[in-house]
């Protein structure tokens, strides 16, 4: 419970503090794609970085339960999952994220929910829920 807590300080706060960063800067996310698309040696780096990241959580907290503990395993697989395809089909990455993302409305709203589930982890990592 203890390795939860922790993680759940870390992405609760980290993606917390992202989220209101791309709510208060409107074209962040958008220009952060453009920018990402021109530059492979990014590419890998980033696939690499999540592959490390997703590996080291789920090497010391796969649990898969019915509760809250849970959020940080899926973001475990999902860190892994989305590095590996930076690495391997990035053009299949950017393209969803490219039609994903074209609206602002739905990059607010991604951000909120994403502002959301950062309290809200970070809430529980604290003893705050």
């Amino acid at each position: 419970m203890e390795t939860s807590l922790f993680l759940a300080q870390l992405f609760g706060a980290s993606l917390a503090i992202f989220a209101l960063a791309g709510l208060l800067r409107k074209n962040l996310v958008k220009n952060a794609i453009n920018d990402y698309r021109h530059n492979v040696f990014l590419e890998l780096v980033i696939g690499f970085m999540s592959v490390l990241a997703g590996l080291s959580i789920i090497l010391t907290h796969n649990v898969w339960v019915m509760d809250w503990p849970v959020i940080v395993t899926v973001f475990g697989w999902s860190a892994l999952i989305k590095g590996a395809m930076f690495m391997t089909c990035p053009d299949t990455l950017f393209d969803f994220g490219k039609k994903f993302y074209s609206s602002n409305t739905r990059i607010r709203v991604v951000l909120i929910i994403a502002l959301a589930l950062g309290i809200f982890l970070a809430m529980k990592g604290f003893g705050l829920l």
